[in-house]
């Protein structure tokens, strides 16, 4: 297998690394543009996703990454992707689990879209919580940092990148909520009540990117 998809839903991770994955490894970037669709395989917990995605050509897998027992059964392969999947497990030593696990199975690559947990005051939410606002996502999922991730990686056998991927510039953003919204809630609604109107200069970053690249691979 070339490309594994961890958490995989309708495949739009996966379209999107096979358009602009040579860009996020140009060292790999002759392999990345020979991959077919049918080369990659999808992981999801909802049987429901493999109609879209063996329809486009690519394999499919169900599997409750909710359970770190089922972590052995991720075949190996050149690259793995993991959209903000993390967030999504019960707790920290899962996390790491996975973590660890896609990087002893990968044999070029990593990318990794995490959500911001951050808590500074210059691109983190630092900045909204002085105005009594928070990230939608913050009350709701596994508060895991990047350097959480990066503290894993051993930097003799791997390169890595971290990079904003996407950013918020004004509280009107729906992504911002009332700090008081209910911890379920990602959105905001008028409902939830009044907020702060603010332009957020430097912006803040909502989703990081970390690029982790093995320095020694086999063809």
């Amino acid at each position: 297998m070339k490309v594994v998809d961890l958490g995989t839903r309708i495949g739009n991770t996966l379209s999107v690394f096979l358009r602009r994955g040579s860009r996020f490894f140009p060292t790999h970037e002759k392999f990345i543009k020979e991959i077919e669709f049918s080369e990659c395989l999808g992981i999801d917990k909802e049987e429901s996703c493999r109609g879209d995605l063996e329809s486009a050509g690519a394999s499919f897998q169900c599997l409750n990454l909710s359970d770190t027992e089922m972590f052995e059964e991720l075949p190996e392969a050149d690259f793995y992707l993991a959209s903000k999947i993390l967030h999504h497990l019960s707790e920290k030593e899962a996390a790491d689990t996975l973590v660890r696990t896609v990087l002893s199975k990968s044999r070029r690559g990593v990318w990794l879209r995490l959500l911001s947990f951050e808590d500074d005051s210059q691109t983190g939410e630092g900045i909204l919580r002085s105005e009594d606002l928070r990230f939608g996502w913050s009350a709701k999922y596994l508060p895991y940092l990047c350097k959480d991730v990066v503290s894993l990686i051993p930097r003799d056998l791997f390169n890595l990148e971290l990079s904003p991927a996407r950013r918020i510039r004004h509280t009107n953003d729906f992504r911002v909520l009332p700090a008081s919204a209910d911890s379920d809630e990602e959105e905001y609604e008028e409902v939830m009540g009044h907020k702060s109107q603010i332009k957020l200069v430097p912006p803040l970053v909502a989703e990081w990117d970390l690029f982790i690249e093995r320095k020694q691979y086999a063809d």
